[in-house]
């Protein structure tokens, strides 16, 4: 994203609260601040920050699962995704959270991160590009209990590797690391996934 992309001249709006009904009452209890990076490009303000956030959160609710699971996405900036997971109604049998709501949680980082690190917005410099998985793989470490916390980062250099080979290919691939950590602070689980930024038709 950049100035003059269609999601920061949406940014007045929605800055000022002009978002409706389910998705405001989202935000009166999930909004955190974010940082934004102007070396990246980005207007280094509030503003442009709560827009990013919003996004964020949208993208959470266009996928009725993840917003089932009640995936709370607690910060977001270019290269970086982090998102929370409540232990209801994520809990198996045995009273400890769920394996396939591990992976979800995890996976989902890199669409967002995608969507905050990359211009993919409506006028944007990669417009009609859509993120994807190839493939991801967990390795549990140990049995998480309460809320856990997922998080993801993608480096500047390996930003600017992805953006050009999607401007000069059609798509940029890129590996994300992504980690699980419990309210103890302990690593209950790790994911390695492939991803791209990918022009669709």
């Amino acid at each position: 994203m950049r100035p003059g992309s269609a999601l920061a001249a949406r940014a007045p709006g929605r800055a000022n609260g002009a978002v409706s009904g389910k998705l405001s009452r989202e935000l009166c209890c999930c909004v955190t601040p974010c940082s934004v990076s102007a070396a990246r490009g980005l207007a280094a303000s509030p503003r442009m920050a709560y827009t990013l956030r919003v996004e964020a959160v949208q993208a959470v609710g266009s996928v009725p699962i993840l917003e089932a699971m009640g995936i709370r996405v607690v910060e977001v900036r270019p290269g970086f995704a982090a998102a929370e997971l409540p232990p209801e109604p994520n809990v198996n049998h045995f009273g400890v959270t769920y394996a396939g709501s591990l992976f979800s949680v995890a996976e989902m980082l890199g669409g967002l991160l995608s969507l905050a690190t990359f211009d993919l917005d409506e006028g944007g410099e990669l417009a009609g590009f859509v993120p994807l998985v190839k493939e991801s793989t967990i390795r549990f470490r140990r049995p998480a209990l309460g809320v856990v916390r997922a998080s993801a980062s993608l480096p500047d250099d390996e930003v600017a590797r992805v953006r050009a080979d999607a401007l000069a290919t059609g798509k940029g691939e890129f590996v994300l690391e992504a980690t699980l950590t419990d309210a103890a602070g302990e690593v209950v689980a790790s994911t390695t996934g492939t991803y791209q930024v990918r022009r669709l038709g």
